[in-house]
């Protein structure tokens, strides 16, 4: 059986945020963008996928 993998695509805007904070070792904004950029969009997608199977 084949591993489950998930894509994230990341807008300019974002990768320019990403780079700000690994410059400025901010781990709060990290955590911030994790959740917001990444948990998030993969919570909904599944989320959808579930809707759909039913």
């Amino acid at each position: 059986m084949e591993e489950e993998k998930e894509a994230i695509t990341l807008g300019k805007e974002q990768v320019f945020e990403l780079v700000q904070i690994i410059f400025d070792n901010d781990k709060e904004a990290a955590l911030k963008f994790l959740e917001d950029y990444i948990y998030k969009p993969i919570q909904k997608r599944k989320e959808s996928k579930c809707k759909k199977e039913i």
